[in-house]
């Protein structure tokens, strides 16, 4: 090696590494930084680190920070949607079959939403009808139901006094009710405001999921 190669050779950074028996290797670390590695007497030395490592982590770090702001905008388009389906339209609700109208409170909403779950949600899950499919809580089968129950005092009366779809047969041992309340104790506590907020929540409900309500296990 002549004297000017020397110069540069011992001029060079260097790197130590094990091989694989522990003993100690080098070699030029042209410009790039280090890491540490452990060898097998125990010992931590130095590691050559390339920079395409370095791209590596970039890389990583702003697909990270790009699903983080992806993150933040769902929610917040999210946060948007929820506040459109409680807005004073989507609120007010047939009253009756007379044409009156009623517009639910953002109290009588949560009120609805908490006793439905609560004392309706086994069997009318999604507004669904376990035990008979073929009618769930939809509006186009409340309103075919005599007398028609796609209004709050249709709703309230059903769940004092149930009946047949037909509106023929009272069914307050198959149904439950307020009047039968010995049957059915989840019923026992329940006011008539707590059922004009159910049938409230029911009502509302095909405006703010469309035909998630009612669709059964296709969409629940």
């Amino acid at each position: 090696m002549d004297a000017d190669a020397l110069t540069k050779a011992q001029a060079s950074p260097l790197v130590f590494y094990p091989n694989a028996m522990g003993a100690i290797g080098r070699k030029p670390d042209h410009g790039n930084q280090l890491e540490t590695i452990p060898s097998f007497d125990g010992e931590v030395y130095p590691k050559h680190r390339s920079n395409s490592n370095f791209e590596e982590n970039n890389v990583e770090k702003f697909l990270l920070a790009a699903v983080a702001a992806l993150f933040l905008v769902i929610q917040f388009n999210v946060g948007s949607v929820n506040a459109v389906e409680l807005d004073e339209s989507i609120r007010t609700v047939p009253l009756n079959d007379k044409g009156d109208k009623m517009t639910l409170s953002l109290k009588q909403v949560k009120q609805g939403q908490k006793v439905f779950v609560d004392s309706c949600s086994y069997c009318h899950k999604g507004g669904a009808t376990k035990t008979n499919p073929n009618v769930n809580l939809g509006l186009t089968a409340l309103s075919g139901a005599y007398p028609a129950r796609d209004n709050v005092e249709g709703i309230v009366d059903y769940l004092k006094n149930p009946t047949t779809y037909d509106g023929e047969k009272d069914i307050y041992e198959f149904h439950p009710n307020t009047t039968r309340s010995d049957l059915y104790p989840k019923m026992r506590n329940l006011t008539d405001e707590d059922l004009e907020a159910v049938a409230g929540h029911i009502l509302i409900q095909p405006e703010i999921r469309g035909i998630l309500w009612g669709g059964g296990k296709v969409y629940n």
